[in-house]
């Protein structure tokens, strides 16, 4: 069984009111799913859905994770609210902000490559890569 991750609890407590409550929910189970190196685009992606809220738009963050050396920072929205310029702009700012992360260590934020190593890929700099598997790499 997976362990909740301790990884940006201070942010999910400061933006607890946009999450989804439900304990079946991956955010509420396992907090966030990926590295502290993320951490800077994954507020910047809340800032983004916060201010969506503010202009009337009914979102809540479901899942914050890493998959296959890319952030997903997942939403649930109402149909009826895509195509408002509030949740476009939303929208358009998580997807700034995953693929920024993309580029860059998923554990320490420096400039970073996704890495392909048996069953994972992953986005590290090369002194993470080094420090977290000194025998592979």
């Amino acid at each position: 069984m997976r362990r909740k991750s301790r990884t940006g609890e201070a942010l999910l407590k400061r933006y607890e009111h946009l999450l989804m409550t439900d304990d079946r929910i991956p955010i509420c189970r396992f907090g966030i799913e990926c590295g502290a190196g993320w951490l800077p685009f994954i507020e910047k992606c809340f800032v983004a859905v916060q201010e969506a809220v503010d202009a009337g738009v009914q979102v809540k963050v479901f899942q914050i994770k890493q998959k296959l050396g890319a952030l997903c920072f997942y939403v649930e929205d109402l149909p009826e609210e895509r195509g408002s310029a509030a949740h476009d702009k939303m929208r358009q700012e998580i997807v700034v902000q995953e693929n920024a992360a993309s580029r860059c260590c998923e554990e320490c934020g420096l400039e970073g490559q996704n890495i392909h190593a048996s069953m994972f890929v992953r986005s590290y700099c090369p002194a993470c890569l080094k420090a977290l598997f000194p025998d592979r790499f």
